[in-house]
């Protein structure tokens, strides 16, 4: 079962997904709206996040992302990003990292 946050902007309420990701690929499949990730990383992290089933097209992330080693951090978008093709997680490190995504559930 997913973990919710309820929030009183735009976004009914935030899910946290039952996935844990440790490399690149498919995060999410269809319309999304993306709020956000949590990381836990043992080493420094470099991502992107596409709006696109594959590393390309729009990024809905700042290029090249990079997040220093952490226990356990939460990045957050200021609005929430409406995608209209699924989320694409590229990912690259030197250690290990696990990624879940923050989402609109009310889709």
């Amino acid at each position: 079962m997913s973990q919710h946050w309820f929030t009183n902007n735009s976004v009914d309420c935030i899910r946290v997904s039952d996935s844990e990701f440790t490399e690149s690929g498919i995060m999410y499949t269809g319309e999304v709206c993306f709020c956000g990730i949590m990381i836990v990383a043992d080493a420094d992290v470099t991502i992107n996040i596409y709006d696109n089933t594959e590393a390309s097209g729009k990024k809905v992330t700042p290029t090249d992302c990079v997040i220093c080693a952490c226990p356990q951090m939460q990045i957050m978008t200021g609005q929430p990003i409406w995608c209209t093709n699924g989320l694409y997680l590229e990912i690259t490190t030197t250690g290990t990292a696990k990624v879940k995504l923050l989402y609109d559930g009310a889709l």
